[in-house]
């Protein structure tokens, strides 16, 4: 199997199917169970990022996973035996709230989600932590994945970095994309109105001055 081919199971949200069934040498060895058959897959070690995925769905079988669901507040009750609970609407429930309870609760919410106060807390977080989400800012960045027929970059590095203000890739067939490079755009690129025609004759010519040498997208 070639390094990090594997990686191409997970698209479409296979790994949702995915159990761990062995570890070994830094290897993972995972059953993915399919509409037609079982198949084993062994994942190369760049792939750590999915496996964390993986182990935690594999360990929590029997707990409901709520997608498409927005949060609206979360609440703490230290004398309640599950001193936690999270209140949410279902995308297709419209307007009509649902709750879960539990003893954590771990929040990921995007800064901006934050300094919108779209979420309530109760009790409210602590002035130490409002002033510091309010004191942050945030930028624009957009992304073009690009898939070329060979790979004509070194590929035994993560990270590109180049001279142009506003690109820099992420390797990803280190990462088991086979070849494929994602450039991560800056302002002014990354802003939307910009066309898309635009986006890649820049991202294409800064691939070739850099690598001075060309190949056929996919």
């Amino acid at each position: 199997m070639t390094p990090g081919a594997s990686c191409e199971v997970y698209e479409d949200g296979d790994w949702w199917k995915a159990k761990v069934v062995q570890v070994r040498g830094g290897r993972v060895l995972v059953k993915f169970v399919g509409s037609t058959q079982t198949r084993r897959v062994e994942l190369e070690p760049s792939c750590e990022f999915v496996l964390l995925s993986i182990a935690m769905f594999t360990r929590c079988q029997e707990i409901a996973v709520s997608l498409h669901s927005k949060v609206t507040r979360i609440v703490v009750e230290e004398k309640e035996q599950s001193s936690c609970r999270v209140e949410f609407v279902r995308r297709e429930a419209k307007e009509k709230k649902e709750q879960k309870a539990a003893d954590f609760v771990i929040v990921t919410l995007p800064l901006g989600v934050l300094q919108a106060s779209a979420v309530s807390f109760s009790p409210p977080l602590p002035d130490e932590k409002l002033q510091a989400i309010h004191a942050l800012g945030m930028g624009v960045e957009n992304k073009v994945i690009l898939r070329f027929s060979r790979c004509f970059w070194p590929k035994d590095v993560p990270y590109l970095q180049c001279i142009h203000p506003c690109v820099r890739f992420l390797n990803g067939h280190f990462f088991g994309k086979e070849h494929t490079l994602i450039a991560h755009l800056s302002p002014p690129l990354s802003h939307a109105d910009i066309p898309d025609e635009l986006l890649l004759e820049e991202v294409l010519r800064t691939c070739s001055e850099i690598f001075s040498q060309s190949s056929q997208i996919i």
